[in-house]
């Protein structure tokens, strides 16, 4: 994510709609993807296309 530009400033969770999942999206950027990290601290930051996150992916409302 490090030079990419960002588009739009996420900081929420989301959880998947089928598996739930839990996750930290940070942010969406220009180059398509939002950039997240999965909520058991374990692996690097991911990246998936923002279109298919939001489709997958639920924002967590308290």
């Amino acid at each position: 994510m490090a030079g990419i530009p960002i588009k739009r400033r996420l900081a929420r969770f989301y959880r998947h709609l089928e598996d739930g999942d839990e996750v930290f999206a940070i942010a969406e950027c220009r180059d398509g993807n939002v950039y997240y990290q999965h909520m058991d601290g374990w692996g690097e930051l991911e990246k998936m296309l923002s279109q298919q996150f939001f489709m997958e992916y639920e924002w967590i409302q308290d």
